[in-house]
């Protein structure tokens, strides 16, 4: 069971950061804590949004955030904030690295998942993916089962997503870090149309 925090009353300063493991594909991961309770990872349950497009072949989901400014200022804020914790981090983290990257660096530096008002998301779905999102449709759930047309320009849905962690880009020659990073995310459930009754 995944526990989802409503981005409403997400807080970004309330980010945990774990442990940067080696290897050519470091990821820190992402947790949070509210007082007493600690969750292991980050899960954000979106609002409802309208779908600008969907492409099948990449799993490239653009969603408009014309209609919800709050969650659009949430993820520039989570953005800075894990660019900030990278940059004061980055010495301990990449300790052969041959120079520190000043933080105006950093900033041009992650792929931001905000471009302009719309938030871009990775969604691959395939036929009988026992990995893929749990979809809500017409009063049922299936798992990585998408009918044609659900994900139509337009259509509006919400978003169970967690935020894996940092993903950070490094050189197999050297392996040291090129300087570009990224919020690694996968899509957990998505509710096409009015969420289902309580």
């Amino acid at each position: 069971m995944e526990w989802c925090i409503p981005i409403q009353t997400f807080q970004v300063e309330k980010i945990q950061l774990g442990l940067i493991p080696n290897g050519l594909k470091p990821t820190v991961s992402l947790g949070y804590k509210d007082n007493d309770m600690v969750f292991p990872s980050l899960t954000l349950l979106l609002p409802l949004m309208r779908i600008k497009s969907y492409f099948p072949s990449t799993g490239k989901l653009v969603l408009s955030l014309d209609e919800c400014p709050h969650v659009l200022r949430k993820f520039i804020s989570l953005q800075d904030t894990i660019t900030e914790l990278v940059h004061s981090n980055q010495q301990r983290w990449f300790p052969n690295q041959p120079f520190i990257r000043k933080l105006s660096e950093l900033k041009s530096s992650i792929q931001s998942m905000i471009n302009n008002n719309e938030i871009n998301l990775y969604c691959p779905i395939n036929e009988n993916d026992v990995h893929g999102p749990n979809i809500y449709y017409e009063n049922n759930w299936s798992r990585g089962l998408l009918e044609s047309g659900q994900l139509a320009q337009e259509s509006m849905i919400r978003v169970v997503l967690k935020l894996q962690g940092v993903s950070f880009h490094m050189y197999k020659s050297t392996e040291q870090w090129s300087g570009k990073f990224r919020i690694q995310h996968r899509i957990i459930s998505i509710l096409v149309g009015s969420p289902p009754p309580n």
